[in-house]
């Protein structure tokens, strides 16, 4: 649907002109326009735009990406767990849980580091993205479970949590990943490796609620 109007700066209501009915049913259009004499003009209409499947082969797409192998990029990774920086794909399989002691894979909670623009394209579109204070997600498409900032203005967030998100959004991430300048955040490291809770001020946390 399309609706524009241009108005003189001295308008006072249409005067003169006709309105015209325009439509052609090949493209699917339809509209309605004026000019007046005073060089006041409007028009509205509609195109209709079918898609180019019809709902089973639409099905029968969706089906067959769902199932698809999911396609997963590298990051630069503090590998804590092995005393390195590296860098590793966030393919679980190239992985490990605190439970696998045999392992020399580097830890699911290994963290990773970004310049702070990183966020800017979620911070722009907040009709799309919700960016809450440790977390961030796509209109319950796609969520990233937690981040945080540390005294360097990183952001980081941890390998495994990189690894659940759409390829697309592991290549903008992984255009700003960067090696380490400072330690993961006091918070980040009291919540998610100690599991207990942040019990610091947070001025705009509080305001929030």
């Amino acid at each position: 649907m399309f609706d524009s109007t241009a108005l003189p700066g001295d308008f006072h209501g249409f005067m003169g002109g006709e309105e015209h009915v325009f439509a052609n049913s090949l493209i699917g259009l339809v509209m309605k326009y004026r000019l007046d004499t005073q060089g006041a003009s409007y028009f509205r209409g509609v195109q209709i735009i079918y898609p180019p499947l019809n709902a089973r082969e639409l099905g029968e797409v969706l089906y067959k990406a769902d199932r698809a192998p999911k396609k997963y990029t590298s990051f630069i990774i503090q590998d804590f767990k092995n005393g390195r920086l590296a860098e590793i794909s966030c393919d679980p399989a190239a992985m490990a849980s605190y439970f696998e002691k045999d392992s020399s894979l580097p830890f699911q909670t290994s963290p990773v580091f970004f310049k702070p623009e990183v966020l800017d394209k979620y911070k722009a579109d907040p009709d799309k993205y919700r960016l809450d204070a440790r977390s961030i997600s796509c209109r319950n498409a796609w969520s990233l479970q937690t981040y945080d900032f540390n005294d360097a203005g990183q952001v980081h967030t941890m390998i495994k949590y990189l690894g659940d998100l759409p390829y697309a959004e592991q290549l903008h991430w992984k255009s700003c990943n960067e090696s380490p300048k400072a330690p993961i955040s006091k918070r980040s490291y009291k919540t998610d490796f100690e599991g207990s809770f942040d019990v610091e001020p947070d001025g705009l946390r509080d305001l929030k609620c």
